[in-house]
């Protein structure tokens, strides 16, 4: 199974340089923890390229991240809507939302484009 060329810290440092926000590292984590098992559950599972692992949540910055670098907008985009919600900034989190839902499509896309998914796939 591939995995990208971004970490963690890559995208929190992205995300402290465009955000305000009260919140540490470890929530950070968290947040993208959540959208990987997300990621990993409702799509890399469904491809005949998995490597059949469970998705474990992270738990340090050096860890790489499931999308690629070219998609990475969707990690920012997800902070950044995370952040706004949290701080009770709808119009921030509105736009944020639209952002990463057009972001996240496109990655998507783009990884059942590149992979064969399992259902298609007959082994004998």
């Amino acid at each position: 199974s591939w995995r990208c060329d971004m970490k963690i810290n890559d995208v929190i440092a992205q995300t402290r340089a465009l955000t305000r926000g009260k919140y540490d590292d470890a929530q950070l984590i968290k947040w993208l923890s959540r959208l990987d098992a997300k990621i990993h559950n409702e799509i890399i599972t469904q491809y005949v390229d998995w490597d059949g692992k469970e998705f474990a949540p992270y738990t340090d910055g050096e860890q790489e991240l499931i999308i690629p670098y070219v998609y990475g907008e969707v990690y920012d985009y997800y902070l950044k809507a995370k952040i706004c919600e949290s701080n009770g900034e709808s119009n921030g989190y509105n736009a944020a939302v639209q952002n990463f839902s057009s972001a996240y499509e496109d990655f998507a896309n783009w990884y059942r484009r590149t992979h064969v998914h399992g259902k298609s796939y007959i082994r004998f």
